[in-house]
């Protein structure tokens, strides 16, 4: 029984390492993985950055490209698996919660409004990213505080945030009252 045990489990990761490797099979996820090591370079650097105009302009410019990879052409509504998983993998979403981990003053939120642009892009990103994947579903409830402790791009926070709940149980069971 041991040795069937073994059999099975070496096969059953020899099959989800292949799934995996799956994701880089088309061009089109291969121009998405030259766009990503073009792009999170600059990305990551932005993101621990105090930015002045024209690097929020950047910044803003990438996350688009970004949200771009996230739905298939010409349907904004549905999402593209192959690629949310590339981005994931690529820890996109963790370069998220650094963009929006940074310290403004709410105060002066008006004359930020650069950042409330990166708010907007970013909180839209995580949406794409959340949308019927419930792994990054998951992880976006696991930081739901941080998320909700953010100002300044409400209405991209709330459209994140139902994405975070639609369609997942678990997500909606782990709700307490």
């Amino acid at each position: 029984m041991a040795l069937l045990n073994r059999y099975y489990s070496a096969y059953n990761q020899l099959f989800n390492r292949a799934v995996q490797a799956q994701v880089l099979i088309t061009d089109k996820s291969l121009k998405v993985l030259e766009t990503l090591e073009k792009v999170l370079p600059k990305l990551r650097r932005f993101a621990t950055a105090k930015l002045n105009e024209q690097q929020t302009k950047e910044l803003c410019d990438i996350l688009s490209k970004l949200i771009e990879m996230c739905h298939l052409e010409g349907e904004p509504e549905e999402p593209n698996g192959m690629n949310q998983s590339i981005l994931y993998n690529h820890g996109i979403l963790e370069d998220c919660f650094t963009i929006l981990s940074q310290e403004i003053d709410v105060k002066l939120l008006d004359q930020y409004t650069g950042q409330r642009q990166v708010y907007q892009s970013t909180f839209t990103l995580l949406k794409l990213m959340a949308r019927q994947n419930k792994v990054v579903q998951g992880r976006l409830f696991d930081r739901l505080d941080m998320l909700l402790s953010k100002e300044g791009a409400s209405n991209e926070l709330a459209e994140c945030l139902t994405e975070v709940f639609t369609g997942n149980s678990t997500t909606c069971m782990k709700v307490n009252g």
